[in-house]
């Protein structure tokens, strides 16, 4: 039989008696620009001059790819929240 675990919080899921949630994350670098595109500009001569140059570094991030179990819990406060960042909370004075 196998055996799934929530990611999260350790609990084990059932495979027959809870639901497995899998949460499947990609992530990738976007390099566009919201700057008008030039048509007469040269981009290859551009490319090449910086190819040219020493210690040039042409790696560029790669796309990164991960897939998480879930269990119910752990998945409604994924959806409530699924970057994890802290709430904000309004303080208003009492005029």
């Amino acid at each position: 039989m196998i055996h799934y675990s929530c990611d999260r919080c350790g609990r084990l899921i059932h495979p027959t008696r809870h639901v497995r949630y899998v949460v499947r994350i990609e992530v990738e670098a976007d390099f566009g620009s919201d700057e008008p595109v030039d048509d007469d500009h040269d981009f290859l001569e551009e490319l090449d001059e910086y190819l040219s140059q020493p210690g040039c570094d042409t790696g560029e991030p790669t796309p990164s790819s991960r897939t998480y179990d879930l269990c119910a819990d752990c998945y409604a406060k994924f959806i409530g929240n699924p970057l994890g960042t802290a709430k904000a909370s309004l303080d208003f004075s009492s005029n």
